[in-house]
């Protein structure tokens, strides 16, 4: 198991930058890609971000397997080390 998004990645999921923009979660979550910026740089360490992912299920060579699918991720705030 991964623990971590691997460069390539970075391709597929979105990441979008709510540091200076006005963001509500309930309002804003379905159109998240007009509300927000994409953020295009790596995330700092030390950083708070919001991980939207989805979980499924399947099972194969006689055992079950989960995979947690990352969706998108939202940079809420970023410190500087």
């Amino acid at each position: 198991m991964r623990s971590s998004l691997k460069r390539t990645d970075v391709l597929l999921v979105p990441i979008y930058d709510a540091r200076t923009h006005q963001f509500d979660y309930a309002k804003h979550l379905d159109g998240i890609e007009s509300v927000l910026p994409r953020f295009e740089a790596e995330i700092p360490v030390g950083s708070f971000a919001v991980v939207a992912y989805s979980m499924s299920t399947f099972k194969k060579s006689g055992g079950y397997h989960l995979n947690t699918n990352v969706q998108f991720v939202i940079l809420v705030c970023d410190f500087e080390e």
